[in-house]
This record gives C-alpha cells, sequence and structure tokens, in this order.
C-alpha cells in the first residue's frame, strides 16, 4: 500500500472493494445535471470475470481511499490481443476518477509503477473494456453526453498532461440537426447503384442476435486496418448485443447489400441517456424499472459509432447513401439530433463527408499515451 498525506492507494481484489470501486461514480456525480448514471447492474457487469473482454485482458482496479472513503479509482488492462496486432508493448488504463489533482496524481503513479512491473514500454488510455465504447477524455464537456460516448469533467485532461501524459489521438464527433436538409444529389448515386444490384434494408429485429452477429462480424473485417482496432471475439460480440438490446431501433441499423454479399452498414442507437438521466442513480427499484417499460418514449436523439464499407467497394460513394438515407429516416422517426461519432482525426474522408451532408464538427475525445522504457514509434 503506497500512502501520501491522508490517501492510500490500495488494490480492489474482494467484492466489497470492487463494489466500493463500481459505487464511485455514483455518490461524485449524484448532483451533477450533466452525468448520467448507467444502470447498475450494467456497470457490475462490465467489471465481472464473465466480461467476455476479460479473456484476453488482465485487469487491476486501483482503489485512493481517505478517511475509509473511496475518493478516486482508474483500471489498468494489459491487453495481450492490442499488444500482439499492432506491434506494441503498452499497458492500458480506463475507469478514472479523482477528487483532485493529488489523488489524480497517486493514481497514475500506481499505473506506471504496474507498467513497469510488467516490462510495458507505455501507457495508453482512457479506453473502456468494450469495443464499441469510445475511448479518450472528452475535451469539451460542458453538454451532457449521449449514450456510449466519454462523459468526464474537462479538468480530467490536465490531471492526465500533469501526469506527464501526451495526446496520442484525437477522435471527432459531428452533430446533424434533423430539421436542416440534407444532400439531395446523393439520390442520383442511389438511383445508380440500385440499378447495378445494390440495396438497402434495416436489421430484422426478429434474428436480432444473428443480425448482430453479421453487423459486427462486417465491421471486424471493414476495420481491420484502422488504426488501434483489435476484432471482437464471438464472445464479446453476444456481450455487447445483448446490453444494446434494450434501448435498439431496427429502423436506424441499416445493410447495405450487393446480392447476398453485405457491403455496407452504419449503426444508429437511440441515444439512452435520454431514458436513463430518469432511472435515478441507476436503480431499476422500486421506481426505475418504470422509465424502461418504454424505453424510447423519451429519446429523440440518436449516436451513429459505426460505419464502415467492404474494402472492395470503397470510392464510390456509398457511405454517402448510408448516411443520406440515416439522416432521413432520423427525420422520419422524430429523431432530432444525430451525433456521429469515433471519426479519427487523421480520416482521410469521413469529416469531409460528414460536413458535405450537413454535419457540424461537434466534440473532441482525446487518447493519451505517456512513454517509459522505449522510445515511440506510432503504430
Amino acid at each position: 500500500m503506497i500512502s501520501l498525506g491522508v490517501t492510500s492507494i490500495i488494490i480492489a481484489n474482494d467484492e466489497k472493494k470492487l463494489k466500493q470501486f463500481a459505487d464511485l461514480p455514483y455518490r461524485k456525480y449524484r448532483d451533477s445535471s450533466h452525468w448520467v448514471p448507467p444502470l447498475r447492474s450494467e456497470a457490475s457487469e462490465l467489471l465481472a470475470e464473465t466480461n467476455p473482454f476479460f479473456n484476453h485482458v488482465k485487469a487491476k482496479f486501483f482503489l485512493a481511499m481517505r478517511s475509509g472513503e473511496a475518493v478516486g479509482r482508474i483500471a489498468s488492462f494489459d491487453d495481450a490481443a492490442q499488444n500482439a496486432k499492432h506491434h506494441i508493448n503498452a499497458l492500458f488504463f480506463g475507469f478514472f476518477e479523482a477528487d483532485n489533482a493529488e489523488t489524480a496524481t497517486l493514481l497514475f503513479d500506481a499505473l506506471e509503477r504496474e507498467a513497469k512491473s510488467l516490462g510495458r514500454g507505455r501507457i495508453r488510455g482512457p479506453v473502456m473494456p468494450e469495443e464499441l465504447y469510445q475511448s479518450g477524455f472528452a475535451l469539451n464537456s460542458e453538454d451532457r453526453a449521449f449514450y456510449l460516448t466519454p462523459q468526464n469533467p474537462a479538468i480530467y485532461n490536465d490531471y492526465t498532461e500533469q501526469a506527464g501524459y501526451d495526446k496520442l489521438k484525437d477522435f471527432k464527433s459531428y452533430l446533424y440537426d434533423t430539421h436542416l436538409g440534407s444532400d439531395t444529389e446523393v439520390s442520383s448515386l442511389i438511383k445508380e447503384k440500385q440499378a447495378e444490384g445494390y440495396s438497402l434494408r434495416q436489421l430484422d429485429k426478429r434474428n436480432y442476435d444473428a443480425e448482430m452477429a453479421r453487423l459486427f462480424g462486417f465491421f471486424n473485417d471493414a476495420y481491420e486496418a484502422h488504426w488501434g482496432f483489435v476484432p471482437q471475439e464471438k464472445g464479446e460480440i453476444s456481450f455487447l448485443s445483448a446490453r444494446l438490446k434494450r434501448f435498439i431501433d431496427a429502423r436506424t441499423i441499416l445493410f447495405l447489400e450487393k446480392g447476398s454479399d453485405l457491403v455496407g452498414a452504419i449503426a444508429g442507437f437511440p441515444d439512452a441517456h435520454q431514458t436513463l438521466a430518469k432511472v435515478k442513480g441507476g436503480r431499476l427499484f422500486p421506481f426505475g424499472f418504470w422509465q424502461l417499460i418504454d424505453p424510447k418514449r423519451h429519446i429523440h436523439q440518436l449516436l451513429v459509432p459505426m460505419l464502415a464499407i467492404a474494402r472492395t467497394e470503397r470510392r464510390q460513394g456509398l457511405e454517402r447513401w448510408l448516411i443520406y438515407d440515416l439522416q432521413e429516416r432520423a427525420k422520419s422517426y422524430r429523431y432530432k439530433l444525430v451525433e456521429f461519432s469515433g471519426v479519427i482525426e487523421d480520416h482521410k474522408t469521413m469529416p469531409e463527408v460528414l460536413r458535405s451532408l450537413g454535419a457540424k464538427e461537434y466534440k473532441t475525445y482525446r487518447l493519451y499515451q505517456k512513454n517509459l522504457l522505449e522510445p515511440l514509434r506510432q503504430t
């Protein structure tokens, strides 16, 4: 155990400490109008050994304690799959919370000692233990975050930089107001591609598991060469699909096919934060479950974290068709705002495509890195 003043760092290695680890943000943000509490049952599932993420990741959970109360936390993720695929020697971190700069320093010090004990040459983060959840800290966090995107105080970026971390990558999000017009020039492209045998359909919720497996399998292939991407295993896909099912809108998950081949896809997820904000403290009982009987009735926003075209079908403008159709559906189904998220800052085409279709740059999420033992090599 490491101590500085009245704050100490312990490892959350039993049920009681893991509960303190999970509960900390619910206490910290209980009076916040910006932070939306996840369902407590789902927060516990993320930390459980049964989460398939931990099949290839060794995790350690650190708690900052003061006078018997948890005041900060951080998790280390030693991800064999990530290190092997991208030829790096890194330790990753996530679940960061700190009540002040001193606590943050203690947590990052503990993380660094863990990295050095494992022989890791760099530390990267923050990341979440599900691929669909975005990496990074939000730089501008004055607005309430959309579902599946980071929600953190802006000062966490200061704490991270003060601990010696530098920017590794920025991810951008773009906001589209459905009251705006869409790019009508896409209609000619759509007619041309339909004549060539391309067709667009929505997810068939009657075959939900198979459809989601096909969707995520397609993204695994399409994103294979993307920076930092690691394909999800079958168990991870099933785990994530089950968590998303409560709020899914089949009409905004679109498959672009040519014959029997899937050549493009886009996934729009209702902003569940608009419902979860009404579930006090993330607790289903005694009253929270009433909000989830019809969970989408409060929702008028969409998050789009997934868009891809098969490698053999790129440079034809097919992504414009997918975005346009999703925009038109969003208007028809009374969604007012659509956030296109997770666009890497140096992507060659997507920022221009999104802007041309009426979306405005909205938020920036920053992934950090600290070099420990070896020269930096970008991968």
